[in-house]
């Protein structure tokens, strides 16, 4: 994992380090702490009908939902009376757990206890997903014989390790499951250590102090993650889908998810559209995210079209790997078919591997995959050559599902060319600022910390700044690529999370999609996310999340060099 394993290999461990003693076996086992606590009068499981397993066995199933890894058994989630390990993962009876006293202190960091909940649970779910057992449970198989001695001396380094990715990816992986980043890890730890009344010196554990200063240090390198995460959605708001995918590959070497896989695949789509325009097709395939850019461009490398969409293929197919149930890859999948003229294979996936999929969906999850398949069926149809077929299929979508993308294919299937749409610049010509900055004017002014940069991929460069001003609430990320001979660069300043300031239009956060309209028209594009729209103006992206309708959640400012 580059420059984060050297950094694993140097932390003596991080907060919830795994207890490799005699006592653990044999249960074999990852935990909070091993403490030879009295026995409890009543030791046991916690009612599965109470309120607390029910909140956290709710929060479990979001981060497995969330990690969407469905190759091997799901644990098992128990929540017990016991006051002695905290939070555990199980490997012989395969369960992740949580004590009851562990989870009262968590419900006291008030609106952020199901953020600390989401941590402790998602880094004993990290240790199984990264099947951190394996060389323990190898040595134990072979106790007797030296080399498994020699394994067990390699297990307790691997501890250091294992229990820094945990960390690490855990705190990803409850972002990931919706939840803000939980950077309160020292007083989590401190709040249990007071709370179980443990010693600020745990045997075979590293002293309180050290266990709160690593979690200040995992908080700062998941945030780090985060922001990448975040600038590959800004880099695809704007249209750069090239250096988008690249920021999303970045991401998979420490974290897989089939959305990871689904978005690296969907950008390396938009770039082969970008790139070179098939003189044979005249359609927009439903995985396309920019109703108006695509097509636009003649000519182009085919050489490097089509390797782009090669390369789809293969993060479509490593999503449908992780998660045989994920309906969006497959759909996806179907589409880049489509535009290879594999006519054959697009139609037995559309006909009956993505249905069947779709039948699996008894929670809905995948509600617009289901339009976007019957848009699909539309394509082939006009493929086939059954012009009325498919102009039926675009005209119902149009009517009872408001699909933009039917409509647009529609108006291409008649008149053989592009709608033409209206598209504007940002509002009536006034200086947008975040936290009185503004981006253009004051970009040289902003500092970047060469310690926080991070190589994406060869030629490619970000850097951060969580905190462009004093006590402010926005974020300052900097793209850089080198690419034929020429540098090219990205500015993004970003709110923060409740943030309370006010464009220059006057809309806030909660403002509503009809305020949006009211005040800055049209956008120039519309990209779908899985909690809402990310509107797109000449300078400003506005991040709509629907609770139950769609609102501002944020916004961001940017301009390219």
């Amino acid at each position: 994992m580059r420059k984060f394993t050297l950094l694993c290999t140097f932390l003596l461990i991080v907060n919830y380090l795994t207890a490799q003693n005699e006592a653990q076996e044999p249960e074999n086992e990852f935990a909070f702490a091993i403490v030879n606590a009295a026995k409890n009068k009543k030791e046991g499981d916690v009612d599965k009908s109470s309120d607390k397993f029910k909140t956290a066995k709710k929060v479990f199933d979001k981060l497995v939902a969330a990690r969407g890894d469905f190759r091997y058994p799901i644990p098992d989630f128990v929540m017990s009376d016991q006051e002695k390990k905290v939070a555990w993962m199980n490997y012989d009876r395969l369960e992740v757990g949580i004590e009851e006293k562990a989870y009262n202190v968590c419900m006291k960091f008030g609106a952020d206890s199901e953020a600390a909940l989401a941590m402790l649970l998602g880094h004993e779910l990290s240790h199984y997903y990264e099947k951190h057992n394996w060389r323990r449970e190898f040595a134990r198989q072979y106790y007797d014989l030296a080399v498994g001695k020699d394994l067990g001396v390699m297990t307790r380094a691997d501890s250091v390790f294992n229990e820094t990715q945990a960390d690490y990816v855990g705190g990803f992986l409850a972002f990931s499951a919706g939840y803000p980043v939980f950077d309160k890890g020292a007083e989590l730890t401190e709040a249990l250590y007071k709370a179980y009344k443990f010693p600020n010196a745990l045997r075979i554990y590293p002293i309180l102090e050290e266990r709160k200063e690593l979690n200040r240090r995992s908080a700062q390198l998941i945030d780090r993650l985060v922001n990448i995460f975040e600038t590959a959605n800004l880099l695809t708001a704007t249209g750069d889908y090239e250096s988008a995918e690249k920021y999303y590959q970045y991401i998979l070497q420490d974290y897989q998810s089939p959305s990871l896989y689904n978005n690296a695949g969907v950008m390396a789509v938009m770039a082969a559209l970008d790139i070179y325009r098939d003189p044979a097709i005249n359609y927009l395939v439903p995985v396309e995210l920019d109703l108006n850019s695509i097509g636009s461009r003649d000519g182009g490398n085919k050489v490097v079209y089509f390797s782009f969409l090669q390369q789809a293929l293969r993060h479509f197919d490593a999503a449908i790997n992780l998660n045989p149930d994920y309906a969006p890859s497959y759909l996806n999948k179907a589409c880049v078919l489509t535009l290879l003229h594999d006519k054959k294979r697009s139609k037995y996936l559309a006909e009956l591997e993505i249905p069947a999929v779709l039948e699996h969906d008894t929670a809905k999850l995948f509600q617009k995959t289901a339009t976007d398949l019957k848009v699909l069926n539309g394509i082939l149809a006009w493929e086939d050559g059954d012009s009325t077929k498919a102009d039926k299929i675009f005209q119902d979508l149009m009517k009872n599902e408001s699909s933009e993308i039917a409509g647009e294919n529609l108006a291409r299937l008649r008149t053989k060319k592009p709608s033409e749409k209206n598209r504007t610049s940002s509002n009536s010509g006034n200086i947008e600022t975040i936290d009185d900055i503004d981006l253009f004017m004051d970009v040289q002014d902003i500092k970047i910390y060469s310690d926080q940069r991070v190589y994406i991929a060869p030629g490619m460069k970000f850097y951060q700044n969580n905190e462009p001003k004093e006590k402010g609430s926005s974020k300052y990320f900097k793209t850089e690529r080198e690419k034929s001979g020429k540098k090219e660069v990205h500015y993004f300043l970003v709110t923060k999370p409740g943030y309370k300031g006010k464009t220059a239009a006057g809309l806030k956060v909660g403002s509503s999609e009809q305020d949006l309209l009211k005040e800055y028209k049209s956008p120039n594009r519309k990209i779908e996310s899985t909690r809402g729209q990310i509107w797109v103006y000449e300078n400003i992206i506005f991040f709509l999340e629907n609770n139950p309708k769609p609102e501002i959640s944020g916004w961001a400012l940017f301009f390219d060099e």
